[in-house]
């Protein structure tokens, strides 16, 4: 008699686990724990035919900060799928860097160079999508990777546009070969205003200091890397935080946060990185990743006062309303301080609005009796 095949294999490092006759979930779900807790800090690798065993193990793994794949590459990107349906974005790790102001001055090319490998990274990411659209058999999935693909694709063809504008791309074919027909206003506009900024101020009194030039470039400073990278904090030993000298990045593991613990303990992470990144590269910290990863160091930097240099255009919309958000909840704190004045007439508020403090030598009252004012 044939062997009957297990329902499901685990492995971490040299370790492995079957799942023999059994068909219980719990019994899956402990073997987990205790690959996770084994200290080696290796993935918790999932070998199994059935998809309703591997969504559990995914929605459990998620749930306790564990770090599962598969081998099969259709089933890793489930996992991923489920993750991120759980957590409810996109998860993803990100990098906290010097600014292009400092790195241009090692590689006065940083900026473009930068540039144009997020520019490919995307268009492998396109191309993976449609590969995965083509694989699937289920038509959310579809969906969603072909609507992921052509907000992709519209992004991508709006920064090569840009790109080429700057010289950093070759302009289209039927760009370069078309003639200008007339002169470029914007282009005279441009020498007009660089002319006149050497001009002496005629409004300018004696003995005012004169406008101040535009600021001195940053010193170079270069940032060696560190090979292979330091881990600066871990999670069941696989690193959720990793120095790599020239840039601090977030690993995957260390964004993945589905419970209110985890988000927690994701915010904490985000922020001491950024503090370090601070500390290490000065101001501002550029933050190159996702809308995601984006949004958790906005919200720590918002708390901690450090001024950032976003990487992408969602990114530099979205810190620039967190400022502005910042600067009027400051503004109605400060407001709020002033009491407003008595008027004749004016309504008075209503006494029961501030807890009364009991007066000295009165007896206390008991416990619930405070609050008659408020009925």
């Amino acid at each position: 008699m044939a062997e009957e095949k297990a329902l499901w294999t685990l492995s971490a490092g040299d370790q492995k686990r079957l799942s023999g006759k059994s068909r219980s979930a719990t019994f899956m779900y402990s073997n987990m724990d205790e690959l996770a807790q084994s200290g080696q800090g290796q993935p918790i690798i999932i070998e199994t035919e059935d998809d309703k065993v591997l969504n559990k193990a995914a929605e459990y793994a998620a749930q306790k900060g564990y770090d599962l794949a598969s081998a099969d590459p259709e089933q890793n990107l489930k996992i991923i799928a489920k993750q991120n349906a759980m957590a409810g974005e996109e998860i993803a790790e990100g990098q906290l860097e010097p600014s292009i102001q400092l790195q241009k001055a090692v590689d006065p090319d940083a900026e473009k160079r930068k540039a144009l490998e997020q520019l490919a990274k995307d268009k492998a990411e396109v191309s993976g999508l449609w590969q995965s659209l083509a694989a699937s058999d289920d038509p959310d999935d579809k969906a969603r990777d072909a609507k992921k693909a052509r907000e992709l694709e519209a992004e991508i063809a709006e920064r090569e546009k840009m790109y080429q504008e700057k010289g950093w791309l070759p302009p289209k074919p039927e760009i370069a070969a078309k003639a200008p027909e007339q002169d470029d206003p914007a282009a005279d506009i441009a020498k007009i205003a660089a002319q006149t900024k050497a001009l002496p101020d005629p409004f300018a009194q004696p003995g005012e200091p004169e406008a101040k030039g535009p600021s001195q470039p940053p010193v170079a400073q270069d940032f060696p890397e560190f090979r292979p990278a330091k881990t600066l904090a871990h999670r069941w030993s696989v690193p959720t935080a990793k120095d790599h000298g020239n840039r601090i990045v977030i690993t995957r593991m260390g964004m993945l946060a589905v419970t209110p613990p985890q988000k927690r303990e994701r915010h904490e992470l985000v922020s001491a990185a950024l503090l370090k990144s601070r500390e290490r590269f000065g101001e501002p910290v550029r933050v190159t990743g996702n809308k995601a990863f984006e949004d958790a160091v906005i919200k720590a930097a918002i708390e901690q006062g450090v001024p950032l240099e976003m990487g992408s255009d969602h990114g530099e919309k979205a810190y620039a309303l967190a400022l502005a958000n910042e600067k009027k909840r400051g503004l109605e704190k400060a407001m709020g301080t002033l009491a407003p004045s008595k008027e004749r007439g004016s309504p008075e508020l209503p006494a029961a609005t501030i807890p009364a403090t009991p007066l000295q030598g009165a007896t206390p009252k008991a416990k619930g009796q405070g609050r008659e004012l408020a009925r």
